[in-house]
């Protein structure tokens, strides 16, 4: 049918340029031989520099067009040749997007980026988001799997996997290494929102976004971190109870969340178990964990309006544990049990306890996005001439290094697969382009702060308060004398006297507590007048035989002197 119809276009064209009037069809076959020429799909990879030189035909073909299709395809004839220039892309993709082709204009818009590093271009691509019905297999497949996971709560784990890996980034970030591409899924009763690429400091990251109903899941993953919020949402903010875990592999730590949350500010109870990590640790074996580890629990309040309605501590008690903000620039908005250790979040000079309010991107949640629906639209490209090619027999390989096209009766060798890569205008931008991180205007707003979800919050302890000072001494104290513990003598010292007196012929002990003088056998005592005892007029008697003299006292005797010896002692009586 199609060949007996562009068999007739041609006699058609024919009997016009005979006859000079009329074209010879009536209304439904010429309407027909139109829809014919608009259904032929484009040919890429093929750059043609002048489409009516080669196919001979004049300025009536397209009539039936508008102005806007007529305008992209005049753009299109040129598109990827040598003198395309940067203007013409961004002309090119304009139309595309008032033609409503938005996976075309957002290939576009990649390649002027890709080959002239346009500024423009990249701000122009973080606005749009495709329809991923227009896209190819491996990205359908990608998103399909990806909503699958998340539709069912045992399979979350599953969905933080697969964004973890290699193969997501290079599926649906094909051709730059750095920027961004949006895309969404309509659902039966929601939507499947990505978007997904690399962050200002060149890190990749992925935002999910799952609505179905008035339920929201958010999964936002970087290389680092993993945040998976679950809520409700109104009028394009969140609105309900809501749940959130947050791991930082940075860190360690594991962070899970309840509350409220009303038009996006917190409001009532809200509840926070946290496991402060003490090292940095494997991001996929935290979040698989998250779930089994011993966690402090904190409990926090908010008022109406989203201020907390807790106590702030003295500044000079605030000691920060977990995270850099200085105590003087802290609000305090949830305790332990023992109200030993809090959470707080940081602040600006000018803010204070009683006015700063609490938002969802206050706490580290994030942005809901939103995006523009729309149909996809049927391509309407470059038209082939009638009857050149078989279309439905076309075929195309790379077969022992070369490019070979099969156009229905054979195969036609049209080079080097390598010399086409080298005369590749793209690859050739690729090859001068940026790493990724290098061009700090892309990323889309926001997307910096992706890699430090927590950078604004931490946790601290009260110190307890200083005793009271004393006063300081005015000299220094010496230190007390130790005290003298008495020993005790295992064997009783006699006392030992410089000189030995005169013995009386009758000996009596000397008694210490008695002051007279011992009296001698002679009755005459001494003067008690003269303090010292002369000796008396008459002789003194003979001396007794005197025990064995003992030796003279040796200086500082080791050991107690041992007194009597061998010899005993008579002592005379007490003559008193």
């Amino acid at each position: 049918m199609k060949n007996k119809k562009i068999i007739l276009l041609i006699l058609s064209t024919m009997l016009l340029s005979l006859t000079g009037c009329g074209d010879g069809l009536t209304p439904e076959e010429r309407e027909a031989a139109n829809q014919q020429e608009s259904s032929i799909p484009e040919l890429l990879g093929i750059p043609i520099d002048d489409w009516d030189t080669q196919t001979g035909q004049g300025g009536g073909q397209g009539q039936s067009d508008s102005e806007l299709e007529r305008q992209i395809r005049e753009l299109e004839r040129r598109c990827g040749t040598p003198d395309f220039t940067q203007q013409e892309y961004l002309d090119l993709a304009e139309l595309y997007g008032r033609n409503g082709q938005v996976k075309k204009q957002r290939d576009t818009l990649e390649i002027c980026f890709s080959l002239f590093q346009d500024s423009s271009a990249s701000e122009q691509l973080q606005q749009l988001t495709v329809n991923v019905a227009e896209e190819e297999t491996g990205i359908r497949e990608q998103m399909a799997r990806l909503e699958q996971n998340l539709s069912i709560a045992e399979y979350v784990n599953e969905a933080v996997s697969m964004l973890h890996g290699e193969e997501w980034i290079n599926t649906m970030m094909p051709r730059l290494n750095q920027g961004t591409r949006g895309y969404y899924q309509e659902l039966a009763d929601g939507s499947l929102y990505v978007r997904t690429g690399y962050d200002e400091g060149g890190v990749p990251f992925t935002q999910v976004q799952r609505q179905q109903g008035d339920q929201v899941t958010v999964l936002q993953q970087t290389s680092e971190s993993v945040q998976l919020l679950e809520t409700g949402v109104a009028d394009g903010s969140y609105d309900g109870v809501y749940e959130s875990w947050t791991v930082l592999a940075s860190s360690g730590d594991v962070i899970r969340e309840n509350g409220n949350f009303r038009s996006g500010i917190l409001v009532g109870d809200y509840t926070a178990q946290i496991r402060w990590g003490r090292s940095a640790d494997d991001l996929l074996s935290l979040w698989n964990m998250r779930e089994d580890m011993e966690m402090t629990t904190y409990n926090g309040n908010f008022g109406e309006e989203g201020i907390s309605t807790m106590d702030q501590p003295d500044e000079g008690q605030m000691q920060v544990t977990h995270g850099g903000s200085e105590a003087d620039c802290v609000i305090v908005y949830a305790y332990d049990s023992g109200k030993q250790n809090y959470l707080f979040v940081s602040r600006e000079e000018t803010e204070t306890a009683e006015n700063y309010i609490f938002r969802a991107q206050t706490m580290g949640m994030p942005v809901l996005e939103t995006y523009a629906a729309y149909e996809p639209k049927a391509d309407q490209g470059i038209l082939s001439p009638a009857g050149t090619i078989d279309l439905a027999r076309l075929q195309v390989r790379v077969y022992d290094g070369n490019i070979e096209v099969y156009d229905g009766t054979g195969w036609i060798n049209m080079g080097s697969a390598k010399d086409y890569m080298e005369a590749d205008p793209l690859a050739a931008g690729q090859a001068m382009g940026s790493q990724p991180g290098d061009n700090s205007t892309v990323g889309g707003a926001g997307s910096s702060k992706i890699a430090s979800i927590y950078a604004n919050r931490g946790g601290g302890q009260i110190a307890p308060a200083a005793p009271a000072a004393t006063p300081k001494p005015t000299s220094k104290p010496t230190a007390p004398a130790a005290p003298v513990t008495p020993v005790v003598p295992t064997v009783p010292v006699a006392p030992v006297p410089t000189q030995a007196p005169a013995a009386p012929s009758n000996p009596e002990p000397v008694t210490p507590s008695n002051p007279e003088p011992v009296t001698p056998s002679n009755p005459e005592p001494a003067p008690p007048s003269n303090p010292e005892p002369e000796p008396p007029s008459n002789p003194a008697p003979a001396p007794q035989p005197e025990p064995t003299p003992e030796p003279a006292p040796a200086p500082a005797p080791t050991d107690p002197p041992i007194t009597g010896g061998d010899t005993d002692v008579d002592w005379s009586p007490d003559i008193m």
